[in-house]
């Protein structure tokens, strides 16, 4: 689901990509934009001494592809909302998952462990694949 929504914005008239359309048709090349230029937002409460902040960026992003003389221009609110999902289901335009967020998914993982050995599982958790790459 998330490498169709990059697929979709980026084949967006507004992107500005036209010519160089046929490249999205390779998944590895819809799997590089995500992990070159797409990020998770994190937004901080505001606490005593600190103003409500929140990481995110209002800038396009340019994909480099090799073999090619033009870069992939990707829309700043591709680069943060197609990532959306993982933990703001509400976001996510095709629901079909049986937890809501990656971190629902962990702590269900979780519970189902005996508890007395949670503790050592949780130090020993090593985060891999797809996920792993945002930032």
């Amino acid at each position: 689901a998330v490498l169709q929504a990059i697929k979709k914005a980026l084949m967006d008239p507004a992107a500005g990509n036209d010519g160089i359309l046929d490249i999205l048709e390779d998944e590895t090349v819809l799997e590089d934009v995500l992990v070159c230029a797409c990020y998770v937002t994190c937004d901080f409460p505001k606490d005593r001494e600190q103003p409500a902040r929140s990481l995110k960026s209002d800038k396009d992003a340019e994909v480099r592809l090799l073999g090619r003389d033009r870069a992939l221009k990707v829309p700043a609110a591709c680069r943060h909302g197609v990532t959306e999902c993982f933990f703001h289901p509400q976001s996510a335009e095709n629901h079909s998952c049986a937890c809501d967020t990656l971190p629902e998914a962990f702590v269900r993982t979780l519970e189902l462990c005996p508890m007395d050995i949670r503790a050592q599982l949780v130090q020993n958790v090593v985060i891999c694949g797809g996920g792993a790459t945002l930032r």
